[in-house]
């Protein structure tokens, strides 16, 4: 049987920055086809976030790849392809899933806290937080500290002078 793709397909068409992203690939041929993931021209390799799992049909004939993205990162973005070298004729197939660029990425609402606003800057998720929030993620609540005078002045003359008395009271609020 000689080696082709029959379908690359991802569980979802929406790329959500922080979502769980699974990318399957089905290919067959006698003998059975390796499959190699390829993200902008180059070998995807498993890191903490990527993972590559493969299942070989029960006929023998059949190869599934599943490339897991979870997190998936705007480091991720990039044209995707499924590639399997035919073992007869050492002829490289190849079929492209999708060129996933930053402007599909999208914030989820959660990722900013205390209503918070997200948005992508400089490849990256970027929160601008209401006015007594502070943070990435805007987790932290600014604690502004005043500081209040209260005080009294008093005088008295003395012959030849004058002798100022202040008194005062700080307070920390």
């Amino acid at each position: 049987i000689p080696a082709s793709i029959i379908y690359v397909k991802a569980n979802t068409t929406t790329f959500k920055v922080n979502t769980y992203i699974s990318v399957q690939c089905l290919a067959r041929g006698r003998p059975l086809p390796t499959i190699i993931w390829i993200r902008n021209k180059f070998n995807v390799e498993p890191e903490d976030n990527i993972h590559i799992n493969a299942i070989v049909s029960d006929s023998s004939d059949k190869i599934t790849s599943f490339l897991i993205l979870s997190p998936f990162l705007v480091k991720d973005e990039g044209k995707y392809a499924c590639s399997i070298r035919d073992p007869i004729n050492n002829e490289v197939i190849e079929m492209t899933l999708s060129n996933i660029s930053t402007e599909s990425f999208i914030c989820s609402d959660e990722y900013c806290n205390n209503k918070g606003r997200c948005s992508i800057v400089n490849n990256g998720r970027d929160c601008s937080c209401h006015d007594g929030f502070n943070g990435v993620n805007c987790q932290n609540q600014v604690v502004s500290k005043t500081l209040t005078y209260a005080g009294a002045a008093a005088g008295t003359s003395t012959g030849g002078g004058f002798i100022l008395y202040l008194i005062y009271l700080r307070r920390w609020r």
